[in-house]
């Protein structure tokens, strides 16, 4: 892949980048909470919700010095397919099964990108980055394991996050690598975004959805959803992308169901108990040994 690497960004530091990581996983456990919180089928809000980021993507990348050239559509293209099909499985399985589950299952990234990113991205993993990864995910496996019950979870929503953890680390290896190419992260967030548009209403109306379900509430939530999650979180992942290991991303991003956790615990009072906050400790020490470390 060749493409001119941006001018805009100045090398930052590594510290710069991990804040970034930071501000996008707080971001992110927003995310699936807000989603909890829409009335409509997720495949009547999935569509506008994309449609409502377009152009507010499209302006925050011409207005942060990136261009929607031909080049960058052709490197974005094939990561956005999987990103969409990320976004479905997602979005489904945050309403049809505990978010405290779904986003578990999808914290399995990490341990998928350390098995593929020495071969497909070039990148050097140590004993002790791969040691601290499974504790955290250990950690992070607590959180769900240890609840109590009243999650809600079913069979179909653990399946859709099943495939939101297949597609979610196909889209992170190429977001890794169309950033190491010098895509601006706005443009390819605005590829990735249109792409979405375009496939997503077409398989909405052959799948019946009812548009006219989207309540009142709803259109606060999509907007949320979409500066919060989508501009801030995706955002700031993206662009941290260009200057850390695609592992080091993921493994911070543990951080993000942790957080899920604890917000949908204090607004939809999904309980947490001893061992959830005993497993949320050890995620967090795991991670923090790892960028204090810089393993």
């Amino acid at each position: 892949m060749n493409v001119q690497a941006d001018t805009t960004e100045a090398e930052p530091t590594h510290s710069l980048a991990i804040w970034a990581v930071f501000l996008g996983v707080v971001c992110w456990g927003w995310g699936p909470v807000l989603v909890r919180g829409i009335s409509a089928p997720f495949m009547a809000f999935t569509p506008v919700r994309m449609l409502i980021g377009l152009p507010i993507m499209a302006a925050i990348t011409y207005a942060s010095g990136g261009r929607l050239t031909r080049t960058v559509w052709r490197a974005s293209l094939v990561p956005s397919f999987f990103y969409t099909a990320s976004l479905l499985c997602a979005f489904a399985s945050f309403q049809k099964t505990s978010i405290a589950t779904a986003t578990l299952i999808v914290s399995l990234n990490p341990v998928a990108l350390l098995a593929v990113a020495p071969f497909v991205l070039k990148e050097k993993i140590s004993r002790q980055r791969v040691v601290w990864c499974l504790v955290a995910v250990a950690g992070v496996s607590l959180v769900v394991f240890g609840k109590a019950s009243g999650g809600g979870n079913t069979v179909e929503g653990d399946l859709y996050a099943v495939g939101n953890l297949i597609f979610w680390t196909t889209y992170a290896v190429g977001t890794k690598r169309v950033r190491d190419a010098g895509v601006h992260p706005y443009a390819f967030l605005t590829v990735a975004t249109a792409v979405s548009v375009v496939l997503l209403f077409p398989l909405a109306l052959a799948t019946g959805a009812d548009f006219g379900q989207l309540g009142g509430n709803d259109w606060w939530l999509m907007l949320l959803q979409v500066v919060v999650a989508g501009v801030m979180g995706m955002g700031s992942i993206a662009w941290a992308n260009r200057y850390m290991d695609a592992t080091l991303v993921a493994l911070l991003g543990l951080g993000s169901p942790v957080l899920s956790s604890i917000f949908a615990w204090w607004i939809f009072e999904q309980t947490m108990n001893a061992v959830q906050i005993l497993g949320a400790a050890i995620m967090l020490v795991a991670v923090g040994i790892v960028v204090a470390r810089r393993v």
